[in-house]
């Protein structure tokens, strides 16, 4: 009994994060055959990407951004999945699987940079609430620009958690970390300003000039398809972000913007960790003290520059919100799924340091994953089973031996998602010259019903 005592306290840290990492892949992979999403979005990004090594239509542009001005967010997401891509042969769950596996190497990542800087229970805590969220297995789920932005602000964590080792390696994966996220989002196309307000610190580390050479350089590779599209197309970004920012889109005061923002981060804590406000309130103050004591009195260098980069990105992204307030999206900036994890691991870890209030520690993690797990059964398992709904449409046309069709589902026709996947996984060609017309109505649950109209 006391070897195995012995070999799990000597291991526990290993035993906790396979265990972790086992489960969040569990709950990332159940039913993604049936159950993945695979809309309008997901379908225009599939079929770029697709093009991109089929046809070699190289793309300069991203994803267009819904806020109807001249926005878009960077093209590097096309390239970052292509690999996945020409695996699947344009089949999206395999881009999607790309996704789920960024979200599973984020979990080691996301405890290795918070026990380097803030001890095991801010680590262990953090980490259960970030893994098991409902919201962050969900969106990890597709292929979408901003779902994996979560990974590279972790990584972006990783690499400040050791930058103290002054190798030049975190300090390439620092820059291109962030960089990414700039391009993933235009919503975080700013964030790289934290660079400038760690640069004082970072200088004072003394990289070789060839470590910082190589960190420019993997800061720009993500950037350059933008640049090159910016000159082209007399910056047409640049331009939509300063209409954006001109404040005309509301007319709204500091006060109402403040509180917007605010609301925006209690709705985003109780979607991530599925707690109410008043958990919030005492989360954000713990985690906030706790941050400025670090950055204080750091322990070590890489301390305080964790919690300047954490401290800065909360701030970052409730002047954003803020500034933007007519968007009140889940995925607007989802770095945001981090910090609310790790705002609500800050309280939990400092109430289970004393044993007067340990249970008050057990209770708010046990509530906060039974509630996240009755959402995960709801959204997940009794989700919508789109991509199965698609894939029965594509067969019900094939088993007629049709090799043309108009299709309307729900009263929409062609939509772009069926074209896809019935034009290159069953040689259907959904066009202006069908053989026959099909409608269907589905809820994608369980009503399926379809009927046919010759032409």
């Amino acid at each position: 009994m006391s070897k195995i005592t012995n070999f799990i306290k000597k291991y526990r840290v290993f035993i906790f994060l396979i265990s972790l990492i086992m489960l969040c892949a569990i709950a990332r992979f159940y039913g993604l055959n049936s159950l993945l999403h695979f809309d309008v979005d997901e379908a225009t990004h599939t079929q770029i990407i697709t093009n991109i090594f089929e046809k070699f239509d190289l793309v300069a542009k991203g994803p267009p951004a819904s806020s109807g001005e001249t926005l878009y967010h960077g093209a590097f997401y096309y390239y970052l999945y292509l690999p996945f891509g020409i695996i699947g042969n344009g089949n999206p769950l395999y881009l999607s699987i790309f996704t789920i596996i960024l979200s599973i190497a984020s979990i080691p990542l996301l405890y290795l940079a918070l026990e380097r800087a803030f001890g095991g229970r801010v680590a262990f805590f953090s980490t259960i609430f970030y893994g098991l969220s409902s919201s962050v297995i969900l969106y990890s789920r597709w292929i979408w620009n901003p779902n994996s932005i979560p990974f590279f602000f972790i990584l972006a964590l990783f690499a400040l958690s050791r930058i103290n080792e002054k190798r030049g390696t975190y300090l390439v994966l620092l820059f291109f970390a962030i960089s990414c996220i700039s391009q993933l989002h235009f919503g975080s196309m700013l964030l790289p300003v934290l660079i400038l307000l760690l640069l004082p610190w970072l200088l004072k580390m003394k990289f070789g000039l060839k470590a910082w050479m190589v960190a420019i350089c993997a800061f720009l590779i993500p950037w350059l398809p933008t640049i090159y599209y910016e000159i082209i197309s007399n910056f047409e970004l640049l331009r939509g972000l300063l209409h954006m920012s001109d404040g005309t889109r509301e007319s709204l005061t500091l006060i109402d913007r403040i509180m917007r923002s605010y609301n925006y981060f209690i709705f985003m804590f109780d979607n991530i960790n599925r707690l109410s406000s008043q958990y919030f309130i005492l989360s954000i103050l713990t985690l906030v003290s706790m941050l400025v004591l670090y950055i204080r009195k750091p322990n070590k260098q890489a301390n305080g520059l964790v919690a300047i980069f954490l401290l800065g990105s909360l701030v970052y992204i409730f002047l954003v919100c803020a500034a933007y307030s007519g968007i009140l999206h889940i995925h607007f900036v989802e770095e945001i799924f981090v910090l609310m994890a790790i705002t609500l691991g800050s309280l939990v870890a400092q109430l289970s340091r004393n044993k007067f209030t340990i249970l008050a520690a057990i209770f708010i993690t046990c509530l906060a994953v039974s509630n996240n797990y009755a959402q995960y059964k709801k959204e997940i398992i009794g989700g919508k089973r789109e991509f199965e709904t698609h894939k029965k449409v594509c067969q019900k046309i094939e088993d007629t031996g049709d090799k043309s069709a108009l299709v309307f589902i729900n009263g929409k026709e062609n939509p772009n998602f069926i074209k896809y996947i019935c034009q290159r996984f069953y040689g259907i060609d959904i066009g202006e010259y069908p053989d026959n017309t099909y409608y269907f109505e589905t809820d994608f649950k369980n009503k399926f019903n379809s009927s046919r109209v010759d032409i």
